[in-house]
């Protein structure tokens, strides 16, 4: 599971998308991605999600969003990620 927190912008895609190629590169079940500690998320941020998404979708893995507070839950519906994520509301 990758938590990710703060602000994800376009200033922390580098970091973001470091972090979430080291997890894809280690090949597990599903990319599980948590947002608890998250606070906000920009379309420009969530660019570094659809990658990730992406590749995991492309290769059959299952993608889980869990812990998203309601503004960055927001940004990943607008870009229709919803079609291949599901959501867990576990906080």
């Amino acid at each position: 599971m990758v938590h990710l927190r703060g602000e994800i912008t376009a200033g922390t895609t580098g970091r973001t998308g470091r972090r979430l190629s080291a997890v894809l590169a280690a090949r597990p079940p599903l990319l599980e991605m948590d947002l608890a500690r998250a606070i906000f998320l920009t379309r420009d941020g969530a660019r570094v999600f659809c990658d990730a998404v992406r590749t995991a979708h492309t290769t059959g893995l299952p993608i889980v969003i869990r812990n998203a507070r309601p503004q960055p839950r927001a940004t990943p519906h607008t870009l229709g990620l919803d079609r291949v994520a599901h959501y867990s509301n576990e906080a």
